[in-house]
């Protein structure tokens, strides 16, 4: 498997794959090409955005996005830290790949180009139906939980849209030195490049 840079012709399969993914539980949200396509040109066009794929045998397996906090102010609001502030925003696999390291390797390489850019914070939301998510930032990258929110969202459910409650909690903490990363990553991830040789 390797990490690298989404390009332009990763997009049809990126915008697939990211809509099975959040199609199914515990998400249950529905999205149209389009919808998905204008927000990943959107991030594109951010400066220091961070926009990677894992790609296995040449199939596109996962994505994940990063960009800076100020592009999302109703996290911002939450977060009181100085520094220069990343925000950890999509991250989705292939279900026939989940737990096999391919979403750890994806953060990971994150965190290191996030580095590499400048940033020292990271921040994340997440609902807490995710307590992986919640395990890698707070337990083993030391993060911790700033705020919760309640919020209600569209889910289809068999085919019928409902209003459903849900907790998201959001978590902040600084991005180890790289050296840790790439520590972390070896430890844990399934990746053949070292994350300092991804271009930035």
């Amino acid at each position: 498997m390797q990490i690298r840079p989404v390009r332009q012709q990763d997009l049809p399969a990126l915008i697939n794959l990211y809509r099975q993914c959040f199609r199914e539980p515990p998400w249950f949200e529905e999205f149209t090409s389009l919808e998905v396509f204008d927000d990943f040109t959107l991030v594109l066009a951010w400066p220091d955005h961070i926009f990677l794929v894992a790609e296995e045998a040449g199939q596109i397996v996962g994505g994940a996005i990063a960009y800076d906090l100020k592009y999302k102010p109703d996290v911002a609001a939450h977060i009181s830290e100085g520094g220069q502030t990343i925000y950890m925003a999509e991250l989705f696999v292939d279900k026939n790949l989940r737990f096999q390291g391919v979403g750890r390797a994806l953060v990971f390489a994150r965190l290191a180009l996030a580095r590499l850019k400048g940033y020292t914070n990271l921040a994340v939301r997440t609902s807490v139906d995710q307590p992986a998510i919640k395990h890698l930032y707070c337990d083993i990258l030391g993060a911790t939980v700033v705020a919760a929110q309640d919020v209600v969202s569209t889910k289809i459910i068999a085919g019928v849209p409902q209003q459903i409650s849900d907790k998201r909690i959001i978590v902040c903490g600084l991005i180890p030195e790289i050296a840790l990363v790439e520590t972390l990553r070896m430890t844990w991830c399934p990746i053949n490049n070292r994350l300092d040789q991804i271009p930035v």
